[in-house]
């Protein structure tokens, strides 16, 4: 028993002397941004502990599936006061090594460069020339994976359909047992690179660490070789390739929607059935076929209102700032969430009704419906 309290105490001592370590690191931080003594801070707290700050609450509200509560009490901006950032842990994950850059990867040029090339990407007339793939791949996934089964797994199955879809597009694989591999890896990555950041093996975000290493082993001699095929003009076609990212979740709610609301269904059938109906038996979608679905694509939106890609984004802040009444300081890290708009009652009354009606005529008022962002920062994922 003495053991246990001479224990308990030693425990004790190192717990105060960590916390009292990381307040005096704080304070010098503060002192060293000029933040000390600022009393108009945003709504909000750094935490009741130290290191963990808040992240047991926002975990927990995305448990509870109230994101958007976590948030509706704190302030946030997008302007000339803020830039892009995200974590170090994300980056070690997800992004290619920048030699350009400070610490390996990507400035914030850089990024914006990279928005300005996928724009090329995004442009309708380069949409345009992949629909007939799109629907022929289709075509193939559904015979292949869903029709010989009376039951399947939609979410896997929907992923494996739109990674397909992103190495064809994207760098001109085809071969499955490669895109298989490649799709095993990308798994890894998306369920680690939001973990806790422990990069100890057997870990998640260390198995997403490890399959990005893997990723780029693979890909940067495919991309240094479409790279040289532009340069030398033998695939112009290259420079118009369409990227993809998160379609597989959409795609999924889109079909979670469908199967709750049976009268909305009813009408994406019928709008589709027309569509199909003044097509040849072996013909396939063009953009003009697009261009009739209004309905499906009005419920593809209210999808994207209710269950967003991602839940928003990080920004750095470059520049003491006032919003709101509230005193932003330089060097803060901020987080703009899509809930708190796409669930806010000013602006979709019921909010929580999902009415694909919502997006007849005109639709939401500018920047108010941002499933990938607003700006010169807004992603695209689809």
């Amino acid at each position: 028993m003495d053991l246990f309290y001479a224990c308990a105490l030693y425990v004790g001592i190192l717990y105060v002397s960590l916390s009292l370590t990381i307040y005096l690191v704080h304070k010098h931080k503060a002192k060293a941004h000029g933040t000390t003594g600022i009393h108009d801070l945003p709504p909000g707290k750094t935490g009741y502990w130290p290191i963990i700050g808040e992240t047991l609450d926002y975990f927990m509200a995305g448990r509870n599936d109230t994101p958007g509560k976590f948030v509706t009490d704190r302030t946030s901006s997008e302007s000339k006061y803020v830039t892009g950032w995200w974590p170090r842990s994300i980056k070690m994950v997800a992004e290619f090594p920048d030699p350009d850059s400070v610490d390996g990867y990507s400035t914030d040029d850089s990024s914006a460069k990279i928005r300005r090339f996928i724009l090329e990407f995004v442009r309708p007339e380069a949409l345009q020339r992949y629909i007939p793939i799109m629907d022929s791949m289709a075509k193939q996934h559904l015979e292949a994976d869903w029709a010989p089964y009376e039951e399947v797994r939609a979410f896997p199955l929907l992923m494996k359909y739109t990674f397909a879809l992103s190495c064809r597009f994207l760098m001109g694989i085809q071969d499955p047992t490669f895109v298989t591999r490649l799709g095993n890896m990308f798994a890894l990555v998306s369920s680690g690179i939001l973990s806790v950041p422990i990069n100890f093996p057997g870990t998640a975000h260390y198995k997403a660490i490890q399959a990005g290493k893997s990723i780029r082993f693979d890909l940067l001699p495919i991309i240094k070789r479409r790279k040289r095929e532009i340069m030398e003009n033998k695939d112009t076609a290259v420079a118009k390739d369409l990227l993809q990212d998160s379609s597989s979740t959409t795609i999924m709610f889109v079909v979670k929607y469908l199967a709750e609301y049976p009268d909305v269904y009813k009408q994406v059938w019928k709008e589709q059935k027309e569509i199909a109906r003044s097509k040849g038996r072996d013909e396939l979608l063009n953009w003009e076929d697009v261009q009739k679905m209004r309905y499906s694509w009005m419920v593809a939106c209210e999808v994207l209102r209710l269950s967003p890609p991602g839940p928003g984004a990080f920004r750095r802040v470059i520049t003491d700032f006032s919003y709101s009444g509230f005193t932003i300081p330089k060097g803060w890290k901020a987080h703009w969430n899509v809930y708190s708009t796409h669930l806010n009652p000013r602006y979709f009354p019921d909010p929580e009704k999902f009415d694909p009606s919502r997006f007849e005529g005109r639709g939401p008022a500018p920047f108010t419906f941002v499933p990938f962002g607003g700006g010169p920062h807004r992603r695209f994922d689809i």
